[in-house]
């Protein structure tokens, strides 16, 4: 496996950040447990275009892994040994992003890990989720992912600031895995290009696609004991660009549950 030397990797990107800006007086961001942020062409992978969802991945498994996270071929690979994808698709630049994938691939490689996963019908609504996503980073505190429908580019989640008083000028710490290092700089540099270009902001959520559904993954605490083998999921793609599919996470997770429901899937869907 190819890994990033180590001095590519970033740390906690989160103390990066600049402040949210100042009508957002409640602040909440992911745990200062040592994590990685992973971005486009890391580890000598060339995966502009397609290997967003899979970014955002790895920075979440880092935050639960000591070792180096899965590669993007082996993170496929799980996906086909779950039953999510055929045989085909270990090896090739096909697109993962959607929350119920995400899912999948942090209970398989994290040691039964279950994700809970927040669901708004448009953009307009996500604000009614923000409450649940600051209750996330203050119990909890990974890092989380958002995927949507006609919004389709994977957002690697490390923060919110909740406006009370205008709840659409709340805002999202975003680490955007499109992000590409292209070597010509030094850590500083790299760390400073991040806030400067504005791949490692705050984004209003107003600013959000009012079309686009959009859903949330949070991948909760690590049980102190290995779940049970899960079993693979009746059909739960996603739609192209890493989003989430286009009937939703609803209607994907559902066919992923089973008659079993939470039981046998570690989802729960909200909204």
């Amino acid at each position: 496996r190819t890994m990033a030397a180590p001095s590519a990797l970033i740390p906690q990107p989160h103390k990066l950040a600049p402040p949210p800006p100042p009508e957002c007086t409640d602040v909440f961001l992911v745990s200062d447990a040592p994590y990685y942020l992973h971005h486009y062409a890391m580890d000598g992978v060339a995966d502009q275009g397609w290997g967003c969802g899979y970014r955002t991945l790895q920075t979440i498994l880092s935050w639960y892994r000591q070792e180096p996270v899965p590669s993007l071929r082996e993170i496929q690979r799980a996906l086909v040994e779950l039953g999510d994808k055929p045989e085909a698709f270990e090896g090739s630049k096909e697109w993962i992003g959607g929350a119920v994938e995400v899912a999948l691939c942090v209970e398989r490689l994290c040691g039964g890990t279950p994700t809970r996963i927040l669901h708004a019908q448009n953009g307009l609504r996500v604000p009614a989720l923000l409450p649940a996503l600051a209750a996330h980073f203050k119990g909890v505190g990974s890092p989380a992912m958002m995927g949507g429908s006609t919004d389709v580019c994977s957002k690697t989640l490390l923060g919110v600031a909740l406006c009370h008083d205008h709840p659409g000028r709340s805002c999202l710490l975003i680490a955007d895995p499109h992000f590409v290092n292209h070597g010509r700089e030094g850590p500083d540099g790299v760390r400073e290009r991040l806030v400067k270009e504005g791949w490692l902001a705050w984004k209003r959520v107003g600013d959000l696609q009012a079309g686009s559904f959009y859903n949330i993954a949070l991948p909760q605490r690590r049980p102190p004991a290995v779940a049970r083998p899960l079993e693979a999921p009746a059909a739960a793609g996603t739609a192209a660009g890493g989003g989430d599919g286009a009937t939703g996470v609803a209607g994907a997770a559902a066919a992923a549950l089973g008659p079993g429901g939470s039981e046998d899937f570690a989802i729960e869907v909200v909204g």
